[in-house]
């Protein structure tokens, strides 16, 4: 499968990471940051979230829940996609996709759980009121993507 970025992700190059503190959110935010991506650390701990920003100075935290659908709208703000590396993803994909279809914005996570991924497949895809569902899986809805089971080596290749 070949991704391309369309023209509006080259203009705007921000990125939320939910989970943005975690194992493999930082190496998410890293490789954003090597590519020339602005990332927005988010997440649900303060403490966490200001550490990873420390981490990577003039980088913008937002706390967000899945709890809060205000503060994953506001996490969300201005950016061009989110990658959800906060799991489980069984509890937590869904409100994340929402908010993305809210912002109008490109949803991918790094999710390995296949209750995740069956349950992000029945209940959040069909809720773009219009999507189709290629032989890979990614729902497009608006020329926007909703791509899960990511791994590292397709984000690589995707910026």
């Amino acid at each position: 499968m070949q991704f391309t970025v369309n023209s509006s992700m080259i203009q705007n190059r921000i990125v939320t990471v939910f989970g943005a503190y975690g194992h493999t959110g930082r190496f998410v935010v890293q490789e954003l940051r090597k590519r020339g991506f602005t990332p927005i650390l988010s997440g649900r701990d303060a403490a966490k979230l200001k550490e990873a920003g420390n981490a990577h100075p003039g980088s913008e935290v937002r706390v967000a829940t899945v709890d809060d659908p205000g503060s994953l709208d506001r996490a969300l703000s201005g950016a061009a996609a989110v990658i959800n590396c906060a799991g489980p993803f069984i509890d937590r994909a869904a409100p994340v996709i929402d908010a993305a279809m809210r912002a109008s914005i490109h949803y991918l996570d790094i999710a390995a759980e296949q209750a995740s991924v069956r349950r992000t497949r029945a209940i959040a895809h069909p809720r773009f009121s219009l999507w189709r569902q290629s032989h890979e899986g990614e729902a497009r809805c608006a020329g926007r993507w909703c791509v899960e089971e990511i791994s590292m080596q397709s984000l690589r290749r995707l910026w």
